[in-house]
């Protein structure tokens, strides 16, 4: 566990998890049976059970993440922890997804906010989260932008949406090297030692990991990179070739000549066979 591994407590509210219904939504760590073979040819067991060929499939299905990213954007607390799975790590599965894909336009919108231009801060903020849901830092700016233009209802929702996504690559792990955090973007490595209250030194990359060295910690904070190395984009690949239309089956004209020409390279055959025996 965390706590024991650091002697530290995680400060990640449980509340957060909480949907309207009152029940905890606790994240399960499913058993981590699923192998993927790497194009770097290693292998990788993907967090809650993933099954890449079949989870690409999911978040590329038509509408389906778009309503879920719709649902969480507007504060919807009923999202399933598998639908919150599928919100986040799905976004790696997604067509044009890079390592830097998610968060390119985080900056900006934390630049309009620091500028006081915060109207057109949530404006960006709401716009892009819609589509692209699982760029994480941009639900603060969201939060932050609209408690500013004082919607302090607008602003705990987005807080709320944002510590719920959050959760997901949270427990994923434990952040040591056997069992790592496993990120979609480097920029959610910051958010999850934020809220370990730890300060990071250095990071060095140790592929699939990415090893934090931390300030007041008894060991480093791993995080897993497989997904910026391409597991889910192979994985894409994949299933489309198993889903490649099979060749339509010949027709009888077809089938009669295909005979023909077999019996005929038959007979070639056996005669080039007769004239090899009667040389001397």
């Amino acid at each position: 566990m965390m706590e024991k591994m650091f002697g530290h407590k995680r400060s990640l509210p449980k509340e957060a998890l909480r949907p309207e219904a009152g029940k905890q939504l606790i994240c399960p760590l499913y058993a981590l049976i699923t192998s993927f073979l790497l194009a770097f040819s290693s292998a990788a067991q993907l967090p809650f059970g993933i099954v890449p060929e079949t989870f690409g499939r999911d978040a590329n299905a038509p509408g389906v993440y778009e309503l879920l990213a719709a649902r969480h954007v507007g504060c919807d607390t009923t999202l399933t922890t598998d639908e919150l799975i599928l919100l986040y790590y799905g976004a790696a599965f997604r067509p044009g997804f890079t390592a830097d894909f998610i968060n390119a336009g985080a900056q900006v919108i934390e630049a309009a906010n620091e500028g006081g231009n915060h109207e057109a801060a949530a404006k960006m903020a709401l716009e892009s989260l819609l589509a692209r849901p699982a760029e994480v830092p941009n639900y603060l700016n969201l939060a932050l932008a609209r408690h500013h233009l004082g919607d302090s209802l607008g602003a705990k929702c987005a807080l709320l949406a944002y510590y719920r996504l959050l959760s997901i690559p949270y427990y994923s792990g434990d952040g040591s090297r056997e069992n790592p955090f496993w990120i979609i973007d480097p920029a959610d490595e910051m958010l999850i030692l934020r809220e370990l209250d730890f300060q990071l030194l250095s990071s060095t990359p140790e592929p699939p990991l990415d090893i934090a060295r931390v300030y007041d910690a008894l060991n480093d904070v791993s995080f897993d990179v497989h997904f910026h190395l391409g597991v889910a984009q192979a994985a894409v690949l994949i299933e489309a070739k198993k889903e490649e239309p099979a060749p339509a089956p010949l027709t009888k004209k077809e089938l009669k000549k295909a005979k023909r020409e077999a019996k005929r390279q038959a007979k070639q055959a056996k005669k080039a066979a007769k004239k090899e025996q009667k040389k001397p």
